[in-house]
């Protein structure tokens, strides 16, 4: 349960408890929740603010921009501004939190951010905050990987000859078992899941099923890595599926940068939704 605060152009006003979903943040510090607080900035009715060229937003803007540098006074706390993750910029939302003490340790941005990783070789602002907002992802289930005896392995991503592309760009693999105990884990009533999408530490993306890898293991490759992190405990699932969903195509598939690897790639697609048979297609050309 988190309360919620409406930052209007005239107003502030108060919400909650309400639940939430769980995020990294939320999950370690589950007994001080209510130094948490999720502000919308919004219209008087709730609505998104919306842009019009015939009005200047200037003064509303200059309000919202004092919200984030002064924070929000609640009952003689004063929440700051934590973070956000992308889900929550879309709809321009964001964290704020009061300083706690916890573990007999007085908690504050700054160490709440530290113990998230290190940012220190992060140099673009909007990058920055984008990786510290790997930490306030929606995941409702997070799963020990010691408790449940799941190992962890960095293997090399899957380039081309001339290591331009990568064609394993965030995905990994995991292996039968430790997606039965994840599965098990998680108390879902669907099928077995055959693909998760995770946050783990500083990393992101997707992880496969191998059914060829032995025991339980997960095995993440240097493009899921975003940021250093020893906050490696967990294995936080943001979703998961035990099907696939149709291909759509779209302007970068198709684009490619006007390569032969865009063009056959549609083109695969394209017969494959037809039911071209395959000795059809190789007069195209193939696209291995």
């Amino acid at each position: 349960m988190v309360f919620k605060a409406n930052v209007t152009p005239t107003r502030i006003t108060l919400q909650g408890p309400e639940p939430e979903a769980k995020n990294r943040i939320l999950r370690r510090f589950s007994d001080h929740t209510e130094y948490f607080i999720r502000v919308q900035f919004c219209e008087e009715d709730g609505t998104d603010l919306q842009f019009n060229f015939r009005v200047s937003n200037d003064r509303i803007y200059q309000r919202f921009k004092d919200v984030f540098k002064n924070g929000i006074s609640v009952g003689g706390r004063v929440y700051g501004f934590l973070g956000f993750s992308h889900s929550s910029l879309r709809s321009h939302s964001a964290w704020f939190v009061a300083p706690f003490f916890y573990e007999s340790k007085l908690q504050t941005y700054f160490s709440i951010i530290s113990n998230i990783g290190q940012f220190g070789d992060i140099h673009s602002p909007a990058r920055c905050a984008a990786r510290i907002g790997q930490a306030f992802s929606e995941t409702p289930f997070a799963i020990s990987l010691g408790a449940n005896g799941i190992k962890s392995e960095l293997i090399p991503d899957v380039k081309s000859i001339d290591g331009k592309r990568v064609f394993s760009d965030g995905v990994g693999t995991i292996s039968q078992e430790a997606m039965e105990a994840v599965y098990a884990v998680t108390h879902q009533r669907k099928g077995l899941p055959t693909c998760f999408q995770i946050r783990w530490g500083g990393a992101k993306g997707m992880l496969g099923l191998d059914t060829r890898l032995q025991e339980r293991v997960i095995r993440l490759r240097p493009s899921m890595v975003k940021f250093e992190s020893n906050d490696t405990e967990d294995l936080e699932i943001c979703d998961m599926a035990n099907k696939p969903i149709p291909l759509v195509l779209n302007r970068q598939v198709c684009h490619r940068k006007r390569t032969n690897v865009g063009i056959n790639l549609c083109l695969k697609a394209l017969l494959i939704n037809f039911a071209v048979d395959n000795q059809d297609f190789r007069r195209y050309g193939s696209t291995e």
